[in-house]
């Protein structure tokens, strides 16, 4: 029942690292050249610590505890998996969410948060 909590974790983790990065980029610039240094900059951190964390768990798995092995091979595969769609359908969300605010549309899901500070 921990397995989930860890992947929010670290799905949280990059989605920080990456909204962060896309923010301190210059509204100037064309969407594309913005993904591009989003990627270049906070893309070797998230991959770092992506495989990092998927090595940790694979050595995990080799313990001769059955649960624990199973534990960490199902950890090291939903790491993987939350860092492949971080890496694409992410990006794509967050690219078309800004298109959307540039374009002057309301969020399709609103929040109590209020409208966006430009």
């Amino acid at each position: 029942l921990i397995l989930p909590f860890i992947m929010i974790g670290i799905g949280v983790d990059d989605a920080l690292v990456l909204v962060g990065a896309f923010d301190r980029t210059s509204r100037k610039w064309t969407m594309e050249k913005r993904m591009s240094a989003v990627m270049k900059r906070e893309g070797v951190s998230i991959t770092v610590t992506s495989v990092t964390d998927v090595l940790a768990f694979l050595l995990g798995s080799t313990t001769k505890l059955p649960s624990i092995s199973w534990f960490c091979t199902y950890g090291a595969l939903s790491i993987m998996m939350v860092y492949f769609s971080f890496v694409t359908c992410f990006l794509v969300l967050l690219a078309s969410d800004e298109k959307r605010r540039i374009e002057n549309r309301s969020d399709p899901f609103p929040s109590c948060m209020g409208p966006a500070v430009g």
